[in-house]
């Protein structure tokens, strides 16, 4: 059985979901949203591309409850192979390649979390901050 999911274009801005990609049936698409190829997006997730875009590149894990937004016209980039964990938030921000960002944190407005970063459980990485590639 093949259920519906909520996928909404906005002001006419469609989502595109490699046809690879697992969306899971509950979670909301809506706008201006790339999912790529390999990509799996769990139970609860919100990706709200409604006034910016957001992409998430090839093989990128998006985990139950995550909700990603962008600014007017700004941009929310998840690089590819990413783990963004359960109920973590994403506001107008960069995760580059093979980061790893635990359950519970908050990316916010301009950061920047490098290659193969860890962002710990529950941390917030603030506005404009960056997380090295590689660091912890």
């Amino acid at each position: 059985m093949v259920l519906p999911m909520p996928i909404y274009a906005f002001e006419g801005k469609k989502p595109e979901i490699a046809p690879d990609a697992y969306v899971f049936p509950d979670a909301v698409v809506i706008g201006d949203v790339h999912i790529g190829s390999g990509c799996f997006v769990g139970a609860g997730a919100v990706l709200r591309g409604d006034y910016g875009r957001i992409v998430i590149g090839e093989e990128t894990s998006v985990q139950e409850g995550v909700i990603m937004h962008a600014r007017k016209d700004g941009l929310c980039e998840v690089g590819r192979r990413v783990q963004l964990g359960h109920g973590s938030k994403y506001h107008n921000c960069t995760v580059r390649d093979f980061a790893v960002v635990g359950v519970g944190a908050v990316v916010s407005d301009f950061a920047v979390v490098g290659e193969w970063a860890i962002v710990a459980e529950g941390a917030v990485v603030r506005t404009r901050f960056e997380v090295p590639d590689g660091a912890i």
